[in-house]
């Protein structure tokens, strides 16, 4: 063995090698389907390819007739691998670069030719010796047509070069990858044929699958930074809505009519004025826990907050407000303060405008696909068309934000002026307790 062979044999062995780690690195990284298998092949190739050449110079003008059949596989799995990849580089741009853009000929009809015509050079050298040829002592010699079947890849990538560069403006941002690698690999592909001996092809593989790799990781690290920016965003949306919603509450007028009423049952009656300074200090207490609280709560958990809130309203109201709970299901989760906003919204304005008050209706019930609730009140109602612009903007819309961000779920709010108002919320089966805590 030559001394190029020797250094062709451990250069091909390392190439073996790390096309085994490229290909466990891609096997698990979160790439799109059809990059990881177009990579995926690609280095299964190049492995059967780069193998067939490090067996090749192993076993090179060997007498043992066993050991020459080694060599024939080698070199015969060496050229198969080779023409087989450059074929797959070739559709590969095609599909990645050229789909984007018109070309005058089928770009993909010429490399399948072109693949068919090395193939039939491959499968027939056995017997016509064009590509190469072992001599008396079992060296390997290359064929006359070597350098013809050479000039048949070599126009394919500087084809596509040409192309490339002709149509530079409309390709898409990957191009100058691609770029790359028909650049690397014509010119693996020229001075392997005119050095004699040297492994050029094999090692432009490596770099060209390698700039991929890294290529792929970038793209990786890019949408991992992304969906990382994405859930920052939304967990600043959600915990400025659960703010907004909470302070929102915390009126001044409310808390003036509360500490007023409180003040006035003090005298009059004491056990009902301490009844109502804790519900008051719960009521304050979920108003603050919204601010910090961005996952869904438990239902009963947000039902204990709207009766803590009617309790305040039902002091103030006394027999103008009656509460109705017709609760079919518990069995799910919703974002805190949903329901409290949209009883606090029919006290303020669907009862509190009606001279002799109303009732408000808290319902939920089980869906085929999910979960309903609904808050409805018989109070004054309104024309939704005449203050949309508010409802865009107000509680109401906190609240749909939340439920679509937290939960995918809608809502939907309804009125008849003079008659009743209902707001109904719709979640996914996937707030179900038992599916959340699964």
């Amino acid at each position: 063995m030559t001394e190029l062979q020797k250094w062709n044999t451990a250069i091909e062995i390392w190439g073996v090698i790390l096309f085994a780690g490229f290909g466990i690195m891609v096997a698990f990284q979160i790439h799109t389907r059809r990059e990881k298998r177009n990579l995926l092949l690609m280095i299964v190739v190049a492995i059967f390819a780069v193998a067939g050449f490090a067996l090749g110079e192993l076993t090179d003008a060997s007498p043992n007739p066993a050991i020459y059949s080694l060599c024939r596989l080698g070199n015969a799995v060496n050229y198969g691998g080779n023409f087989t990849l450059l074929g797959l580089l070739a559709l590969w741009v095609n599909s990645e670069v050229f789909s984007a853009i018109k070309l005058p000929f089928n770009f993909r009809k010429l490399v399948l030719i072109n693949y068919a015509v090395m193939l039939a050079f491959w499968a027939t050298n056995w017997l016509t010796h064009w590509l190469y040829y072992f001599d008396e002592a079992h060296r390997y010699v290359r064929g006359p047509l070597y350098v013809a079947v050479m000039g048949i890849c070599g126009f394919e990538l500087l084809l596509a070069l040409v192309l490339q560069h002709w149509y530079n403006r409309k390709l898409p941002p990957i191009r100058f990858l691609f770029y790359l690698d028909l650049f690397i690999l014509l010119m693996g592909v020229v001075l392997q044929t005119v050095f004699y001996g040297l492994a050029t092809i094999n090692i432009a593989m490596i770099v060209c699958i390698l700039m991929h790799i890294l290529w792929m990781q970038k793209q990786a690290t890019d949408e991992l930074i992304k969906s990382e920016r994405e859930v920052a965003e939304r967990r600043y949306r959600l915990q400025a809505a659960g703010t907004g919603l909470a302070l929102g509450r915390l009126q001044p007028h409310f808390l003036y009519n509360t500490l007023n009423t409180i003040y006035y049952l003090c005298g009059e009656n004491p056990e009902t004025a301490r009844k109502a300074v804790r519900s008051f200090s719960h009521y304050l207490r979920n108003n603050m826990d919204a601010m910090s609280t961005l996952q869904p709560v438990p239902f009963e958990e947000e039902l204990e907050h709207v009766k803590t809130y009617l309790e305040l309203e039902l002091v103030r109201f006394e027999e103008r407000l009656k509460v109705n709970y017709d609760i079919g299901c518990k069995d799910f989760r919703l974002p805190l303060l949903t329901i409290q906003t949209l009883a606090e919204n029919s006290v303020k304005y669907g009862l509190c405008e009606k001279p002799n008050g109303g009732t408000i209706t808290i319902q939920t019930r089980r869906l085929e696909n999910g979960f309903q609730i609904k808050v409805l009140d018989d109070g004054i109602g309104f024309d939704i068309n005449r203050i949309r612009e508010r409802l865009e903007q107000g509680t109401t819309a906190q609240v749909r934000n939340r439920v679509a961000d937290m939960c995918g779920g809608d809502f939907q709010l309804e009125s008849h002026p003079g008659q009743w108002t209902c707001a109904t919320i719709r979640l996914p089966e996937t707030m179900a307790l038992e599916e959340i805590q699964t």
